[in-house]
């Protein structure tokens, strides 16, 4: 997308992957809510063309931020969420 505006990603009994590192985010702030039951989702993101910030729980599942910190100051995606029985990584 050329403006990325946030959104959701629920996964339940599987998986997913999710690549956002060719987005383009017009807004100062976008949101991304991911909640996995049961499965997993695996999100890509690019940390030169704007700032991460991830934040999620983890019931019997994990939740993993393996992204590299940057520079970049804005935009932020913001990425919140729940693994339940599953896992949710960021990279």
């Amino acid at each position: 997308s050329d403006n990325f505006l946030g959104g959701s990603v629920e996964t339940i009994f599987g998986g997913g992957k999710l690549d956002l590192r060719d987005i383009e985010i017009k807004e100062k702030v976008v949101r991304l809510e991911v909640n996995s039951v049961f499965g997993g989702c695996e999100i890509l993101v690019n940390t030169d063309k704007y700032k991460v910030k991830a934040n999620g729980n983890g019931i019997f599942g994990g939740w993993v931020n393996s992204y590299r910190s940057s520079k970049v100051t804005s935009p932020v995606l913001e990425i919140t969420g729940t693994a339940v029985f599953g896992g949710v990584e960021i990279k």
